[in-house]
């Protein structure tokens, strides 16, 4: 599958005003042609992409730019009484599941919330809606859009791009479909967040955790694993204005898996159908100021403030000491070349020089600022990715206790998981409410086939660490390890020490 990635830092518009100021301080008129005509064909471009040729298609397609981009052109679908039928036959909508009162009254919350999450920038602002009570998944109806706007802004964000390439890459398999429905008068399409969330650990298995759920037939895989929506991509994480500010990209970059699910249940009456979102950063993230630790955001409130009970979240946990080394390689902190000498010298000193950073911390401030603080704001080695208090979990899970209850929340360890691949698949199953009897596995062996997802390529076999290594590791943990423990009941996550 071809992908289409834009990197321009700033949009159409913005990208006129730079070219303008060239002008205006420098006279470079040749740079000014350059930029405009950058401007041209880029827009050209994108709606080509989306609508195929204006001057073949456009008689076909007759979209019109409309004041609000969800609310659709101004014809008949604002009368949304008319267009109850349509609505009942394209999502298989009986009388028995909502009356026309119900269903017409469900459909204006529905445009809100649209219209809301795609204007307001603050999640707890957005007030939620009865997702559609006959699918599993967090599902509601949404008016078709041209889609140009969105890309506009999308190509203005710097941040990761995963969302923007999901969305741009989803409209254009959708294309035909959607240009289908438009001609047809029935501009409508099933709109879906994730049921469940992988918050982490990262170098836990998140991602071979991910892979084999999506082979179960209930749980359809989505255009990635992580999106990073929730963590990095959020407005509210960074200073300047070059993050997403708003969540309907996100949602559009779910649009093939809503299309699959609508057609899954018209069809074959299938309504148990989910998908997911794995971004392993969710479980150590926090949005707001740390300096207030006791009234922390974090990521599973937005969600939940969003979805309610109708969300599942996973979290799978390793060896801290196992997990920190393995980050370590996966960050490319070492050359590619570097002997094992090297290897386990350079973890050693980034080990003492984290451990002696916490040990500072801890002196001015609390256990809980200190965890998340070296987590997300003070990693050492490359990237800043050497965290080592995203090994002492009981903080972590401390704080989703205190919001999830055992229903909404599975801990699973990734030794465990390793050596008992069908218990815990079994566990996890049932836990997101899809079949996880025998026929599942004799049916579909690729859930729990031997290898492993996301193994280190440079170095599939790392270097032992020093004694000395071990055991300071081993001592910095170990009484977190036992307040994990003592949270959770038994003595399952002390990886005996």
């Amino acid at each position: 599958m071809k992908k289409i990635t834009f990197k321009s830092e700033c949009s159409n518009f913005n990208v006129f005003t730079y070219c303008c100021n060239i002008i205006r301080v420098k006279k470079y008129q040749t740079i000014f042609c350059v930029c405009f005509l950058f401007v041209i064909c880029t827009q050209l471009n994108i709606h080509a992409y989306l609508y195929g040729n204006q001057t073949n298609k456009g008689r076909e397609l007759n979209i019109e730019k409309p004041s609000f981009s969800v609310l659709g052109n101004n014809e008949d679908l604002n009368n949304i009484s008319n267009q109850i039928p349509a609505i009942r036959s394209l999502f298989g909508i009986t009388q028995d599941m909502y009356s026309n009162r119900e269903l017409s009254d469900l459909m204006t919350e529905y445009d809100r919330f649209e219209k809301d999450i795609a204007t307001k920038e603050n999640i707890f602002d957005i007030k939620p809606v009865q997702f559609l009570k006959h699918l599993t998944s967090p599902c509601w109806i949404g008016r078709l859009d041209d889609g140009l706007q969105e890309m506009d802004d999308c190509m203005s964000w710097t941040s990761d791009s995963v969302v923007c390439n999901s969305q741009f890459q989803v409209r254009l398999d959708l294309r035909e479909i959607w240009t289908e429905r438009h001609k047809q008068g029935t501009r409508w399409r099933l709109r879906c967040l994730p049921y469940y969330y992988i918050l982490g650990s990262p170098k836990c298995a998140t991602t071979d955790l991910h892979l084999r759920l999506v082979q179960h037939p209930n749980i359809l895989s989505s255009s990635a694993k992580e999106y990073h929506f929730w963590t990095k991509n959020r407005w509210d994480n960074d200073i300047g204005n070059n993050m997403m500010k708003h969540l309907k990209p996100y949602v559009d970059a779910f649009d093939m898996v809503a299309e699959n699910i609508r057609e899954e249940f018209t069809e074959n009456g299938r309504e148990e159908l989910i998908t997911g979102d794995g971004t392993p950063y969710s479980v150590y993230h926090y949005h707001g100021n740390l300096d207030d630790e006791n009234h922390l955001t974090l990521d599973v409130d937005y969600i939940t403030h969003l979805q309610q009970d109708k969300v599942r979240f996973i979290v799978i946990l390793r060896d801290p000491i196992a997990r920190l080394y393995s980050d370590y390689f996966f960050w490319n902190n070492v050359e590619i070349d570097a002997d094992d000498f090297s290897c386990r010298i350079n973890f050693h000193s980034l080990c003492i020089h984290a451990i002696r950073l916490f040990e500072n911390c801890l002196e001015r401030n609390s256990v809980k600022f200190c965890v998340y603080h070296q987590a997300n704001e003070e990693g050492l080695g490359k990237a800043g990715m050497f965290r080592i208090t995203v090994g002492i979990y009981y903080i972590f899970i401390e704080e989703l206790l205190q919001r999830l209850s055992m229903k909404n929340l599975l801990i699973l360890k990734t030794e465990e998981y390793s050596k008992s691949m069908r218990s815990t698949f079994s566990e996890t199953f049932r836990f997101l409410g899809v079949p996880w009897e025998n026929y599942i596995f004799e049916n579909y062996p690729a859930i729990v086939k031997p290898g492993k997802a996301n193994v280190n390529q440079v170095r599939q076999v790392m270097p032992r660490m020093y004694l000395q290594t071990t055991q300071m590791l081993q001592d910095f943990y170990g009484k977190y390890n036992k307040k994990l423990s003592d949270l959770l009941g038994g003595d399952t996550f002390q990886w005996g020490y």
